[in-house]
């Protein structure tokens, strides 16, 4: 019986093998047709819209806090995106304030004068009046106004 198989699958295999030479090789570096590229620009100036519309979800806050001399709470950190194509302006942090218990003891935002450009991070740092039992922060993005793109095909 596996004499029989065996002249089967060589039967299938050889009808196969006519078939995989004649078919052409794919070519990795083989030029995109002219509807490619218009698809790529849609495709982009797509995303850029959605990621113009949703700052809090394409920015994010990350840092540490100390305590001056004076008692005033300093936040140092970065303002990083995670968009593809859209730069923010003038993020507005949201600061959450935790006790020793996690406690949330108040949130605040905080205005920052700085331009965030696509997969990029800018540092920041800032003095805030916290209340003394503060013993952690929590760092968010509250809002940015998106930079308007002048032409979404010089998009890279």
């Amino acid at each position: 019986m596996s004499k029989i198989f065996l002249s089967a699958c060589a039967f299938a295999l050889s009808g196969l093998l006519p078939a995989c030479k004649q078919a052409p090789p794919h070519d990795k570096a083989a030029a995109p047709t002219a509807a490619r590229p218009q698809l790529d620009k849609e495709l982009r100036a797509e995303l850029l819209r959605q990621e113009q519309h949703a700052p809090q979800r394409y920015l994010a806050a990350t840092g540490a806090s100390y305590r001056t001399p004076q008692g005033r709470l300093v936040l140092q950190g970065h303002l990083v995106s995670l968009a593809a194509f859209a730069s923010y302006q003038n993020p507005v942090l949201l600061v959450t304030w935790f006790s020793k218990s996690y406690t949330r003891l108040g949130v605040r935002r905080y205005p920052v004068r700085a331009l965030v450009r696509a997969e990029a991070a800018v540092p920041f740092q800032l003095y805030t009046e916290a209340p003394a039992s503060v013993v952690s922060v929590g760092l968010g993005i509250a809002d940015a106004a998106a930079v308007p793109e002048s032409d979404p095909a010089r998009l890279p």
